[in-house]
């Protein structure tokens, strides 16, 4: 995959600070996430930005397989990997959640 392939993507977020900003776009029929720290000022992307990245492509793969967590699909380059799109809302902070959150 390569950056081309999402330049016509859904912007969904754009990360503040360091944070990737996330797009969604199709490619072959699948639905993709994209996190991206490409457009992130220089120090950030190279220090923080690249690091979590890095840091959070290990947690995925390592991951990979299990049931309810997005699969990773592609590493784009050293700012940007592909994983699958599961649609969802944030969870707010301190929100009681009931336990039909937590089943299968």
């Amino acid at each position: 995959m390569k950056r081309e392939d999402f330049e016509h993507s859904i912007f969904l977020v754009k990360g503040r600070a360091g944070k990737p900003d996330l797009n969604r776009v199709e490619v072959k029929g699948r639905s993709l996430m994209v996190k991206d720290v490409r457009r992130k000022n220089f120090f950030l992307r190279w220090t923080l930005g690249f690091w979590l990245i890095h840091k959070e492509w290990k947690v995925y793969s390592r991951l990979a397989g299990m049931q309810g967590i997005p699969q990773p699909v592609e590493r784009i380059d050293r700012f940007a990997f592909t994983m699958e799109f599961i649609p969802g809302r944030p969870i707010l902070r301190g929100e009681p959640l009931t336990l039909s959150f937590f089943e299968n």
